[in-house]
């Protein structure tokens, strides 16, 4: 199959399980978000504060919203704690949430291998953002990202201080063409509301603020989803 048939047939299948919300694991070990501002074209990003070998993430990189998903998680649950942790935040979750909306979601998009030797599957997800630049964001937690504001897909994968994963996962959306179809889908009404989707992913009223900060406390005490070394997978193959 060519790639151009493959993008195809991601494209017609990417919303369809977001509709639905159905309960379907991983088959990636968690999400990459691409937060497009539709009017400008500009990716929202975030300054790494921690390290995580296993994903080769280290602190001062550059990165746009992700998440590690958690053992047995549901793969549109990691998305939608992505959405709060890294991307709005719980102060001011219900007013920014209005203003995002979900175009695009590819379970089995990239694969990475971190300089540590550990391979990462990484889901990627492409939300359109119709608010002003100057988006109300807070990111729940703030010992994993800084907010870093919008930057153009092309300099961000020129920064010295990039996120390798990051930037593959925004060279890969611009070579397969994914942003223009993504603000089709926005135009045309098809991508989901992100106060809709938070409710529905996790089970609970977006205006519930307590009831959802019971939740990000109550995953963080959960394990993060095992990561393979290379070395492993190769033993396995042979």
């Amino acid at each position: 199959m060519s790639t151009q048939e493959t993008t195809k047939n991601h494209w017609a299948s990417s919303l369809e399980g977001i509709e639905s919300l159905e309960p379907i694991q991983h088959a990636s070990h968690g999400i990459l978000l691409v937060v497009m501002h539709k009017d400008s074209g500009l990716i929202l990003t975030n300054v790494e504060n921690s390290k995580k070998p296993e994903t080769g993430k280290i602190p001062g990189q550059t990165s746009i919203p992700s998440e590690t998903a958690k053992n047995g998680e549901n793969r549109f649950t990691t998305a939608a704690y992505a959405l709060i942790e890294e991307v709005v935040g719980l102060t001011s979750l219900q007013e920014t949430a209005q203003q995002l909306h979900f175009a695009y979601f590819d379970d089995s998009f990239l694969t990475y291998e971190s300089p540590n030797g550990h391979e990462v599957k990484g889901a990627v997800g492409v939300i359109i953002y119709n608010g002003p630049l100057a988006i109300k964001r807070f990111p729940s937690d703030i010992t994993e990202v800084t907010p870093n504001g919008w930057i153009k897909p092309q300099a961000l994968t020129e920064r010295p201080d990039v996120r390798p994963i990051t930037k593959q996962a925004i060279q890969s959306v611009v070579l397969r063409g994914i942003i223009p179809k993504a603000i089709q889908t926005y135009n045309t009404g098809k991508a989901i509301p992100m106060s809709h989707f938070i409710s529905k992913a996790l089970g609970v009223d977006i205006a519930s603020t307590e009831s959802i900060r019971l939740l990000c406390s109550r995953r963080k005490q959960e394990a993060d989803i095992a990561i393979p070394h290379t070395s492993l997978l190769y033993r396995r193959r042979i």
